[in-house]
Protein backbone atom coordinates (compact mmCIF):
# COMPACT_ATOMS: atom_id res chain seq x y z
CA UNK A 1 0.00 0.00 0.00
CA UNK A 2 2.98 2.58 0.82
CA UNK A 3 5.22 1.33 -1.74
CA UNK A 4 8.13 -0.90 -1.76
CA UNK A 5 11.02 -1.16 -4.56
CA UNK A 6 10.38 -3.97 -7.11
CA UNK A 7 6.54 -4.56 -6.32
CA UNK A 8 4.70 -2.58 -8.80
CA UNK A 9 2.29 -5.36 -9.42
CA UNK A 10 1.95 -6.11 -6.02
CA UNK A 11 1.31 -2.76 -4.99
CA UNK A 12 -0.77 -2.15 -7.55
CA UNK A 13 -3.31 -5.41 -6.40
CA UNK A 14 -3.16 -4.00 -2.66
CA UNK A 15 -4.70 -0.79 -3.91
CA UNK A 16 -6.83 -2.42 -5.57
CA UNK A 17 -8.32 -4.34 -2.49
CA UNK A 18 -8.13 -1.24 -1.01
CA UNK A 19 -10.70 0.45 -3.70
CA UNK A 20 -12.57 -2.77 -3.40
CA UNK A 21 -13.44 -3.06 -0.14
CA UNK A 22 -14.25 0.90 0.10
CA UNK A 23 -17.16 0.67 -2.78
CA UNK A 24 -18.02 -2.68 -1.31
CA UNK A 25 -18.79 -1.12 1.92
CA UNK A 26 -21.36 1.61 0.36
CA UNK A 27 -22.55 -1.01 -1.59
CA UNK A 28 -23.43 -3.44 1.52
CA UNK A 29 -24.41 -0.66 3.64
CA UNK A 30 -28.23 -0.78 2.50
CA UNK A 31 -28.55 -4.72 3.49
CA UNK A 32 -26.41 -4.26 6.88
CA UNK A 33 -23.22 -5.87 4.85
CA UNK A 34 -19.55 -4.56 6.12
CA UNK A 35 -16.30 -4.81 4.61
CA UNK A 36 -13.01 -3.91 6.28
CA UNK A 37 -9.56 -5.16 4.88
CA UNK A 38 -6.07 -5.41 6.80
CA UNK A 39 -2.56 -4.67 5.44
CA UNK A 40 -0.84 -7.55 7.51
CA UNK A 41 2.83 -8.12 8.10
CA UNK A 42 3.38 -11.75 9.62
CA UNK A 43 5.99 -14.90 9.24
CA UNK A 44 5.08 -16.85 6.00
CA UNK A 45 6.81 -19.24 3.91
CA UNK A 46 7.00 -16.68 1.38
CA UNK A 47 8.15 -13.66 4.18
CA UNK A 48 10.20 -15.45 6.22
CA UNK A 49 13.37 -15.42 4.73
CA UNK A 50 12.92 -11.68 3.57
CA UNK A 51 12.23 -10.46 7.95
CA UNK A 52 15.03 -11.97 8.98
CA UNK A 53 15.36 -12.44 12.38
CA UNK A 54 12.42 -10.00 13.27
CA UNK A 55 10.15 -12.92 11.29
CA UNK A 56 9.59 -14.86 14.80
CA UNK A 57 8.08 -11.98 16.31
CA UNK A 58 5.24 -12.05 13.34
CA UNK A 59 3.72 -14.77 14.51
CA UNK A 60 0.29 -14.91 12.45
CA UNK A 61 -1.61 -15.46 15.62
CA UNK A 62 -0.83 -12.16 16.03
CA UNK A 63 -3.33 -11.01 12.81
CA UNK A 64 -6.36 -13.93 13.94
CA UNK A 65 -8.10 -11.38 16.68
CA UNK A 66 -7.86 -8.52 14.04
CA UNK A 67 -9.71 -10.92 11.54
CA UNK A 68 -12.59 -12.04 13.92
CA UNK A 69 -13.25 -8.83 15.30
CA UNK A 70 -13.89 -7.36 12.04
CA UNK A 71 -15.85 -10.20 11.00
CA UNK A 72 -17.56 -10.14 14.26
CA UNK A 73 -21.48 -8.04 13.80
CA UNK A 74 -20.79 -6.43 16.26
CA UNK A 75 -18.15 -4.06 14.22
CA UNK A 76 -18.93 -0.48 14.33
CA UNK A 77 -17.00 0.44 11.32
CA UNK A 78 -17.23 -0.55 7.39
CA UNK A 79 -15.42 0.30 4.28
CA UNK A 80 -11.97 0.58 6.78
CA UNK A 81 -8.06 -0.67 6.67
CA UNK A 82 -6.01 -1.74 9.63
CA UNK A 83 -1.91 -2.50 9.65
CA UNK A 84 -1.73 -5.17 12.28
CA UNK A 85 1.57 -7.30 12.90
CA UNK A 86 3.51 -8.38 15.80
CA UNK A 87 0.88 -7.47 18.33
CA UNK A 88 0.03 -3.63 16.82
CA UNK A 89 -3.05 -2.76 15.05
CA UNK A 90 -3.72 0.82 13.55
CA UNK A 91 -5.76 2.27 11.01
CA UNK A 92 -4.72 3.24 7.63
CA UNK A 93 -6.87 6.11 6.43
CA UNK A 94 -7.22 8.39 2.83
CA UNK A 95 -6.75 11.88 3.63
CA UNK A 96 -7.73 15.06 2.36
CA UNK A 97 -5.85 18.72 2.72
CA UNK A 98 -7.53 21.82 2.63
CA UNK A 99 -5.73 22.38 -0.13
CA UNK A 100 -6.16 25.93 -2.16
CA UNK A 101 -8.69 27.11 -4.79
CA UNK A 102 -8.96 29.21 -7.35
CA UNK A 103 -12.44 28.78 -9.34
CA UNK A 104 -11.98 31.71 -11.87
CA UNK A 105 -8.26 31.65 -13.60
CA UNK A 106 -6.53 28.35 -12.60
CA UNK A 107 -3.07 28.49 -14.10
CA UNK A 108 0.28 26.22 -14.08
CA UNK A 109 2.05 29.18 -12.26
CA UNK A 110 -0.64 28.97 -9.37
CA UNK A 111 -0.14 25.70 -8.69
CA UNK A 112 3.68 26.08 -8.43
CA UNK A 113 3.53 29.07 -6.26
CA UNK A 114 0.76 27.44 -3.94
CA UNK A 115 1.73 23.85 -4.30
CA UNK A 116 2.85 24.30 -0.01
CA UNK A 117 -0.57 24.96 0.59
CA UNK A 118 -2.18 22.20 -1.51
CA UNK A 119 0.43 20.16 0.42
CA UNK A 120 -0.41 20.67 3.79
CA UNK A 121 -1.19 18.57 5.92
CA UNK A 122 -2.65 20.67 8.38
CA UNK A 123 -6.66 20.25 9.21
CA UNK A 124 -6.47 17.18 6.73
CA UNK A 125 -10.05 15.74 6.18
CA UNK A 126 -10.96 12.00 5.87
CA UNK A 127 -13.95 11.11 3.80
CA UNK A 128 -15.97 8.23 4.30
CA UNK A 129 -16.96 7.89 0.31
CA UNK A 130 -18.28 9.71 -2.40
CA UNK A 131 -21.70 7.92 -2.46
CA UNK A 132 -23.43 10.56 0.17
CA UNK A 133 -23.82 7.35 2.31
CA UNK A 134 -23.68 9.33 5.36
CA UNK A 135 -23.62 13.05 6.85
CA UNK A 136 -23.06 14.64 10.08
CA UNK A 137 -26.53 16.64 11.43
CA UNK A 138 -27.35 19.25 14.13
CA UNK A 139 -29.52 17.88 16.65
CA UNK A 140 -30.98 18.89 19.73
CA UNK A 141 -30.87 15.50 22.23
CA UNK A 142 -28.17 12.84 22.19
CA UNK A 143 -29.23 9.83 20.38
CA UNK A 144 -28.47 6.12 21.06
CA UNK A 145 -25.92 4.62 18.31
CA UNK A 146 -28.17 2.30 15.90
CA UNK A 147 -31.31 4.73 16.54
CA UNK A 148 -33.09 5.13 13.87
CA UNK A 149 -34.54 8.23 12.63
CA UNK A 150 -36.42 9.90 9.38
CA UNK A 151 -34.62 13.30 7.90
CA UNK A 152 -36.15 15.56 6.32
CA UNK A 153 -34.06 17.73 4.76
CA UNK A 154 -34.65 21.17 2.88
CA UNK A 155 -31.56 22.22 0.53
CA UNK A 156 -31.46 25.72 -0.36
CA UNK A 157 -31.43 28.06 -2.40
CA UNK A 158 -33.42 25.31 -4.59
CA UNK A 159 -35.79 24.52 -2.17
CA UNK A 160 -35.86 21.14 -2.47
CA UNK A 161 -36.85 18.25 -0.30
CA UNK A 162 -35.17 15.79 0.04
CA UNK A 163 -36.32 12.84 2.40
CA UNK A 164 -33.75 10.54 3.98
CA UNK A 165 -33.90 7.32 6.25
CA UNK A 166 -30.74 6.42 8.38
CA UNK A 167 -28.97 5.33 11.90
CA UNK A 168 -27.00 7.14 14.83
CA UNK A 169 -23.46 5.93 14.54
CA UNK A 170 -22.52 8.72 17.20
CA UNK A 171 -23.42 11.44 18.93
CA UNK A 172 -21.24 14.52 20.07
CA UNK A 173 -21.37 18.11 21.52
CA UNK A 174 -21.52 20.76 18.73
CA UNK A 175 -18.71 23.56 19.09
CA UNK A 176 -20.58 25.55 21.57
CA UNK A 177 -18.23 28.70 19.76
CA UNK A 178 -20.03 28.61 16.38
CA UNK A 179 -22.39 30.89 15.31
CA UNK A 180 -23.75 28.87 12.57
CA UNK A 181 -24.14 25.86 14.80
CA UNK A 182 -27.66 26.16 16.81
CA UNK A 183 -27.96 22.99 17.43
CA UNK A 184 -26.38 20.99 21.12
CA UNK A 185 -25.12 18.26 19.00
CA UNK A 186 -23.82 16.70 15.91
CA UNK A 187 -24.88 12.93 15.11
CA UNK A 188 -22.96 11.03 12.65
CA UNK A 189 -25.90 9.42 10.22
CA UNK A 190 -25.26 6.28 8.62
CA UNK A 191 -28.00 6.23 5.35
CA UNK A 192 -30.51 3.09 5.40
CA UNK A 193 -32.33 4.52 2.42
CA UNK A 194 -32.26 7.15 0.19
CA UNK A 195 -33.44 7.26 -3.16
CA UNK A 196 -30.82 7.69 -6.70
CA UNK A 197 -32.19 10.94 -7.45
CA UNK A 198 -31.82 11.94 -3.61
CA UNK A 199 -28.44 10.95 -3.37
CA UNK A 200 -27.39 12.57 -6.70
CA UNK A 201 -29.06 15.91 -5.86
CA UNK A 202 -27.10 15.67 -1.89
CA UNK A 203 -23.83 15.07 -3.23
CA UNK A 204 -24.24 18.10 -5.76
CA UNK A 205 -25.59 20.53 -3.23
CA UNK A 206 -22.89 19.36 -0.82
CA UNK A 207 -19.79 19.96 -3.63
CA UNK A 208 -21.75 22.98 -4.13
CA UNK A 209 -21.54 23.91 -0.78
CA UNK A 210 -17.99 23.34 0.07
CA UNK A 211 -16.56 24.89 -3.01
CA UNK A 212 -18.46 28.05 -1.86
CA UNK A 213 -16.83 27.46 1.57
CA UNK A 214 -13.58 27.36 0.25
CA UNK A 215 -14.13 30.31 -1.87
CA UNK A 216 -14.85 32.29 1.08
CA UNK A 217 -11.86 31.60 3.14
CA UNK A 218 -9.99 32.02 -0.25
CA UNK A 219 -11.11 35.67 -0.50
CA UNK A 220 -11.21 36.15 2.96
CA UNK A 221 -6.86 35.55 3.10
CA UNK A 222 -6.82 38.74 0.90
Amino acid sequence: IFGNFGQTNYGAAKAGLVGFTRVLAVEGAKNNIKANAIAPVAKTRMTEELLGAMADKLDPSFITPVVAWLAHGDVPVSGEVYSCGGGHVARIFTGVTQGWTDTESLTVEDIRDHFDEIRDEDGYAVPANLSAGGMCVGVDEVFEPGTALEIRMLLFPSFTGLMIYGTVIDTEPAAADDPAQPFAQLARIEFTHIRESDRELLIRHLLRRQSQQLRRQHEGEF
